[in-house]
């Protein structure tokens, strides 16, 4: 290696060498302080008591609000179904569809709901990627 070739080398190691402990000092410096665990504290919403329930073989549905009045459906899958992807959705007596939103686990989903139920026809379960519908429940509340 010639002198010129050399000197450049050693120039660019000693470069590299200052460059890289700067940056390994500055992101040390820059990490934020430790944060202090803090305990969470758990809280469980109050739900509203339970007006009507209808119940099959794999679910329970329960209207809850208060004085007559309905503010959620409650559907609580007793089995896990085989489709993933199940929408629930409200089928009216006009034939319009209001999807309500996704299940899939068994337990318990609340959807907020309009106090329509006199105009309710079926709950139904559909499932939008074999597009095919699960189970069709008629509504007798």
């Amino acid at each position: 290696m010639i002198n010129s070739l050399r000197k450049g080398h050693r120039n660019l190691w000693l470069l590299l060498a200052v460059s890289v402990s700067t940056l390994i000092t500055l992101a040390i410096l820059s990490n934020p302080a430790q944060v202090k665990e803090v305990a969470l504290e758990v809280t469980t919403d109050s739900v509203a008591p339970i007006i009507k329930e209808h119940q099959t073989a794999n679910f329970k549905i329960n209207l809850r609000g208060s004085a007559g009045n309905v503010e959620l459906l409650e559907l609580v899958l007793i089995s896990p179904l085989k489709m993933a992807s199940a929408q629930l959705s409200l089928m009216y007596k006009d034939g319009s569809l209001k999807t309500l939103g996704q299940i899939g686990a068994t337990g318990a989903y609340r959807f907020k709901v309009d106090n329509d139920i006199e105009d309710w026809a079926a709950i139904s379960l559909f499932d939008y990627i074999k597009n095919q519908e699960i189970t069709n429940i008629k509504v007798s509340f």
